[in-house]
């Protein structure tokens, strides 16, 4: 039994004499530090890769405002662009054609209450969407592409004074106080035509 207690006492006391030792922190040694340079290469996607191409960002809204006209017919030449005004596509291979087309796939704009109007001509800097010789590519690569010029975001900006819309009520059954609303569709097409 005498053992016995001697040898937990001996544990005990070695136990308490490890948690006891003092705390040894980490000093630096003075001068004795170096560094490695880091470096990370964006290179241009290899031939045989297929582009990476994304529609990142168009304007969230265009706003326009006029008063009644007698006629129905309206005519409205610079409007406004909402908040981030680009239109902006992420490529990652210089050589890739591309191009954003815009279009109004539905010529009828409306109000909530279910009052119509027909658009007749929609334009993006000053590029005609509607029509026959509508040509509605509103943003694309380059004819000389370089690694500059067409990898990363590249993005158009739109302007306000190339915003216009023309559009006829045709019941006269507009007030002032009423909002018709719209949208302009953009796809985009991995060649510089769309087509």
């Amino acid at each position: 039994m005498k053992l016995s207690t001697i040898g937990l006492t001996t544990a005990t006391v070695t136990i308490l004499g490890v948690l006891a030792a003092p705390v040894v922190h980490a000093a630096e040694v003075p001068g004795e530090a170096k560094d490695t340079q880091t470096q990370v290469k964006i290179i241009d996607s290899p031939d045989p890769d297929p582009a990476v191409l994304k529609l990142l960002h168009v304007p969230e809204q265009y706003k326009f405002e006029t008063k009644l006209q007698a006629s129905g017919a309206y005519s409205l030449n610079g409007g406004m662009v909402e908040k981030d005004a680009n239109i902006t596509v992420f490529n990652d291979k210089s050589t890739q054609d591309w191009s954003v087309k815009a279009t109004i796939e539905d010529t009828t704009l409306s109000t909530e209450s279910g009052k119509t109007a027909t658009v007749t001509n929609f334009k993006i800097n000053g590029q005609d969407l509607m029509g026959e010789n509508a040509n509605q590519i509103v943003h694309k690569s380059e004819a000389t592409k370089t690694i500059d010029n067409n990898t990363g975001n590249l993005s158009k900006e739109v302007t306000n004074d190339g915003l216009s819309v023309s559009f006829n009520n045709e019941k006269g059954d507009l007030k002032a106080g009423d909002t018709l609303t719209g949208k302009v569709h953009y796809q985009l097409f991995n060649t510089p035509d769309a087509k």
